[in-house]
Order: C-alpha cells, then structure tokens, then sequence
C-alpha cells in the first residue's frame, strides 16, 4: 500500500549547493558537505579543486596539494586546478614548481592571457628572467593572435618555451620557404629573442610572401621601429593601416610613431587623428548615453580612471600619489584596470580606498555598460592611443564628462572627449599642435611624481674624477633622430674629450646609431651604447653623468624627473606641441629656465656653458634634487587639490552653474 512505501531519496548534495552555502558564508557546513561530495565520487574534479581552494584559505597548503592532484587526476584537461598548484607554489617560495604547473596550464589553453602574465611573474621568480622578459616580449608581438589553431608554435610560445618554438619554426621554413605563417611566426620568435636584425629580414621575407596582412605590415613596422629605422617603420605602420582601415589598433600605432619624427606638421597630425576619429569615433557615438546624473555641482562626484598601467610600470610614479590624496569626502574614485597584471603595486593601489574592477578582458562594449552601471561622472582616460588604450569607450560617450590625462603626449582627436588636462607652461605655445579637446592648464607641472628610494648622490663631479666631460641621455632608442644627432656631434665637436652615454638604446638599434655618429665624424669611442638598465642600475648610472641631454621633439618626463632628483643638470629644447615641451615645463617649475633652449643652436650653447668648468659643479648636484624636492612637482596633496579643483570646475561647467 502507498502509505508502506518508502519516501523518495534526497537528492544527492551537488557542487552548486557548496556554493550557495559559501555564498551565505556557512563555510564549515560547506567543508563537511564537499567531504560527503568527495567520499561519494572521488572523480569529481570540480568538487575536489574546490575542496582544495577552502584548504588554501585555511592555510593547509598540504591538504590542498592532494586535493589539486585528484582533481588534475580525475580531469587531466581541467586548467584551474593546474593555476591553482601555480599560486600555492609561489606562496610557498617554489617558484620552479610554479613555472612548472603554469606551463602545462598554458599548453592546455595558450589563448589565456592571464596565464601567460603569470608565467611571466613566475619566471622572473625563478631566476629566469632572460626568458621572463621574452615571453612578455612575445605578448605585445602576438597580441590576442594567441589561439591554438592560428600555429602549433603558438602553443609552445605560450609555455615560455621560445627556444623550442624558434628550433621548431626554423625546420619548418627550412623545409617550406613559401609557408608565410611560420616564417612569420619564426620573426617574431627571433624578435622576442633580441635577434632584431634577423627578425626584420625574416619579417620582410613573409611580408614578401603576403603582401596583403595587416598584421604582418605591423609587426614588421615595430621590429625596425624597436631597431630605431623610424622613416621606415612609419612606412610599414602606415601600410597596415591602408590594408586593414578598419582595425583601430593600427591607426593608433602610426599616430604614436609620429611624435617621435621631426617635421610633422600640425596639418599632417589632424589628418591622422581626423581620420581615427571618421573611422572608430564617430561610429561609436551612436552608443547608448550614459545614464542622467543630477545635476548637482557641489554633490560627491564619481571619478574613473580607465588605464592599462595600474603595476610597477612608470606611471605609477605619478598615479599612485594621486590615488592616495584624493579627497574621499568631496570624490568617490574607481579604477578600470586594463592590465592582467597583478603584482606588488598594483595590490598597493587596491588596498586604498576605493573601487578596483578589472576591465583587461572586457570588449569597450562591456567595459562602458560597467561604467555606466557605476554612474560615474568624470571619466579620465590615462593611455590615448597607447597599446591598453581604450578609447572606443570614450568615442561612446560612457559618462557624461570625459579627460585625457598623463598617459599620451597628444590628442585623442575624438570629439567626444571634453578635455585635455596639460599645464601652463606647456599649453603657453602650442602652435604646431592640433587637438579637439578643450586644453585645462593647470598651475605646476600637469601632474605629481613620486621617485621612492633614491641612492645618494656623488659629491664630486665625474669630471672631476675622469677626466672629462660626460654627456648623457636616458631616453629611448626611438627618440633619436637626425636633428638629435647632429647637436650632439656638434656639442661633442666643440668639447675635446668629451664622452656620451647613451644608456636606453637596444642592441637592435646600435649599428643605426653608430652609423648616424660615424656620418657625423664621431669616432667610436666617443659614444658609448648601453641597453636599458635595471631601476636601481639606472639611477646609479646619473653618478656616472655630468649633463643629461634630451632627445627631441619627443622630449624626456621620466627620465627628466630622475635626472634631477640624481643632481643631474639636463638640457632640453622646447618646441611647439605638448609632447616637446613637457621637460622645459619641469624644467621652468623647478627654477632652471637657463637650461631652456628656443633653438638648436641655444641647445648646444647651453650644454656647452654646462660643460665649461663641470669638473667644479660637483656641489650643484645636491641643490638640483633639493630644488625639485621643494617645488610643487613633488607636492602630492597640494597637486591632487589643484587636478580635484579641475574636476570640480568641469562639472560645474556640465550643470550651467556660474563660476
């Protein structure tokens, strides 16, 4: 009869129902329930590397080593488990097992950019940073072109294993000449390896093969502009863009190679820009607008830093303080995080108090709905048309006032973007420099910097200590350029004896530097050539200087700043756009305008002045840093008051409200 029958079974307890009772923080009744899981069905992958992940919480890294190992067990394709035993190995020191778990976690999935930034971290850990720093170098050649089918080498190069993928590809071009996707696979191995010379000839053997590849074009424009062939570069970039006029990323690559020529008119920039603009702004303007916000000038306002530089990348020099000073009474700060990369500083920045999402591997699409969820008010954009830029979210209109800031030395050229934020030294002559913003000059320098530990300064001047003169620049290989080289040889011809250094060149660029002083008449061993060096090395190397000189039109901010806080005095020449004035603007805030040059000509005057009597200047060096420590450059809150007053005067302006 139905009353004797048996009631049904309960079903039987699930992963989902882990989840619902951790969701409700019942942590133990979610332990006990995951033990019944796994006693039931030790094969349960998904039970045992959450079991695994409760462990690691409590700290059993050895209770969740077993559980990882039964996942992987019972999944042998499962990729999470795999990371997880990557991150309890860096917890634990053992960095080799680290690299270990991550590379087979990448052989599973190589189009996992989170993966790949790991390994990077993991590498480096281990000691191995020459291939740390190649398979980073393989991630801004590769870009998102990581997934499986495009290559079998793309496979090994996502488990850091460059060597193998180079051997590979090179068997393969050898037994096919005509097979375009190795050969080009292969130049960018030999790129990511240094070989920057063999990566052009094999760059430009596959670019012969399809002469039809946007990404081709492209990637053979970075080699030669990595190996300082700029004219050249400028050419491949320019072609990509013509194959492939829909694709942003190539526009926006061409329009930051120009800063660095000489010669580029302001007609030439608004083309350019006018034409991103046509083609990937205006398109995006037809997006939904951010949602209405009260029209309120004096309420609390949302602030969003959208950036792909939120790590120990140079930026945070000048990010950083900002972040910490803002005033959390008058403003509520969110930052949108386009970086995978997660490390010492960036956990710094997100321990401060405000909202942190990540935004690496959203579209702009979903990237401006979650800022529009946020509701935010002022939305500031930190990297232009620099590789992590996001400004199809802007050409969209995400919230209601849109900034341009810190990041890139030029206009977005979008019309949707309100304002550019400069100061007003800069901004005093821009006669050569298109923009659609509304310039925002503020008083000082346009933003804060924040150096950290500095060793100390030498005392006696090293020319005192050599013998002679030694000119310097810390500046990147591609800001030289022939009206570079020749003031330099003309300052060297005027000074005997005298050496420079240039310390940031790339082996891949020396023979064209050396070729550009040998047309000069520099003897060889007047100039000397250094790769970039290590933070510390760098800093130390300005004990080694007597007077730093800085490249143009693309003049120094960085490296600027720590040339001055080492003692060194620098000579720089201003022209007419904001990324040729940004030194003379440092310079003119901390009180050295004598080293302002109008001209060529008062470029090497002004170093020739400096070099008279260097061997006695060794006493100036501590009144330079001293002068930038008491200058309104290093003055954090006092800079975040004037950028908030900024913000603040722009929202007024939205509401109608009199100034």
């Amino acid at each position: 009869m139905f009353w004797r029958r048996r009631p049904p079974a309960a079903p039987a307890p699930t992963v989902a129902d882990v989840r619902v009772l951790l969701s409700r923080q019942r942590g133990d009744e979610a332990t006990g329930l995951l033990d019944r899981i796994i006693a039931g069905n030790p094969l349960d992958a998904d039970a045992q590397h959450l079991r695994a992940l409760l462990a690691c919480h409590a700290k059993d890294f050895d209770l969740a080593r077993v559980r990882l190992a039964a996942a992987i067990e019972a999944d042998p394709a499962a990729v999470a488990p795999r990371c997880t035993v990557a991150e309890i190995e860096l917890e634990s020191g053992h960095h080799d097992a680290a690299v270990e778990a991550l590379q087979s976690a990448a052989a599973l999935a190589p189009d996992r950019t989170d993966i790949r930034r790991r390994l990077v971290t993991a590498l480096a850990l281990a000691g191995r940073q020459p291939d740390a720093l190649r398979l980073f170098a393989l991630g801004r050649l590769l870009g998102d072109d990581w997934t499986p089918a495009t290559h079998p080498a793309v496979a090994l190069f996502a488990q850091g294993r460059l060597d193998d993928a180079r051997a590979w590809l090179e068997r393969a071009v050898a037994a096919a000449s005509s097979d375009v996707a190795s050969t080009h696979l292969l130049g960018v191995a030999r790129q990511a390896s240094g070989r920057v010379d063999e990566a052009i000839a094999t760059l430009e053997r596959a670019a012969a093969l399809d002469p039809t590849s946007a990404t081709l074009a492209n990637r053979l424009g970075f080699a030669l502009d990595t190996a300082a062939r700029l004219p050249e570069a400028a050419q491949c970039y320019r072609r990509a863009v013509d194959l492939d006029p829909a694709n942003p990323r190539l526009l926006s690559d061409w329009l930051t190679l120009l800063h660095f020529l000489p010669g580029v008119t302001r007609a030439e920039q608004q083309a350019g820009y006018d034409l991103w603009n046509t083609r990937h702004g205006r398109p995006a303007m037809n997006a939904l607008q951010p949602p209405e916000t009260p029209d309120d000038p004096e309420r609390v306002l949302r602030i969003g830093y959208v950036g792909a530089d939120f790590f120990a990348h140079v930026s945070h020099h000048f990010m950083e303080p900002v972040l910490e000073h803002h005033d959390r009474q008058r403003f509520e700060v969110f930052c949108y995080d386009g970086s995978p990369i997660d490390d010492a500083v960036t956990a710094q920045m997100r321990r401060l108090p405000l909202t942190w999402r990540s935004a690496w591997n959203l579209s702009d699409d979903a990237l401006a709905a979650q800022i529009r969820h946020d509701r935010i008010d002022i939305l500031v954009d930190l990297n232009g048309h620099l590789r992590g830029g996001r400004l199809g979210v802007f050409a969209g209109r995400a919230a209601p006032v849109q900034v341009t800031w810190l990041g890139y030395p030029n206009t977005t050229g979008i019309t949707t973007m309100d304002a550019w934020i400069t100061d007003r030294f800069i901004a005093a002559d821009l006669a050569d420099q298109h923009h659609t913003e509304t310039l925002w000059p503020l008083d000082g320098f346009y933003m804060p910097f924040r150096p950290g530990p500095l060793p100390s300064i030498t005392t006696d001047a090293p020319a005192a200590r050599h013998g002679h003169v030694t000119f310097g620049s810390f500046n990147l290989g591609q800001k030289l350029n022939d009206a570079v080289f020749d003031a330099w040889a003309r300052i060297l011809e005027r000074v005997p004896g005298a050496r420079l250094v240039l310390f940031a060149v790339p082996e891949s660029a020396h023979t064209t530097v050396r070729r550009a002083f040998e047309a000069r008449d520099v003897s060889a061993d007047r100039v000397t050539l250094a790769d970039r060096l290590p933070h510390d090395g760098f800093l130390r190397a300005h004990n080694a200087v007597d007077i730093a000189l800085d490249p143009f039109p693309c003049v120094g901010t960085t490296t600027t700043l720590f040339s001055l806080a080492m003692g060194v005095p620098i000579v720089t020449l201003v022209g007419h756009t904001h990324a040729s004035r940004v030194t003379g603007s440092i310079l003119n805030v901390t009180g050295f305008d004598d080293w302002i040059a109008g001209t060529p000509a008062d470029y090497v005057d002004i170093a020739l002045r400096l070099a008279h009597g260097a061997a006695d200047n060794g006493g100036i060096r501590q009144t330079i840093r001293d002068r930038l420590f008491a200058s309104a450059i290093t003055d954090e809150a006092g800079f975040t008051r004037r950028l908030e007053s900024a913000f603040r005067e722009m929202w007024q302006r939205r509401c109608g409200a009199p100034r």
